[in-house]
């Protein structure tokens, strides 16, 4: 079947960039706990500015997968 993948937009050179990955996480976590039972989604997210931020996204029980995004990083900062 088909599954829908939710990649929201975060600027990484924000200066206020952790505060806007927290309000992604809560708005995120908002959302997936209104879904009806059985639905999953993906997420692709960029990496957070503070390690584990979306950890509780990767055991929500409405998402499948979470898959990060390391656009505009060079690849030490990424990995």
């Amino acid at each position: 079947g088909m599954m829908p993948i939710i990649e929201p937009e975060v600027n990484i050179k924000s200066d206020t960039r952790a505060e806007c990955d927290a309000i992604l996480l809560d708005e995120l976590l908002k959302a997936l706990d209104g879904m009806a039972e059985g639905e999953e989604v993906m997420l692709k997210l960029s990496l957070p500015v503070v390690p584990g931020t979306f950890d509780p996204l990767v055991n929500h029980p409405r998402v499948l997968r979470v898959v990060a995004l390391s656009g505009g990083y060079k690849r030490p900062e990424a990995c």
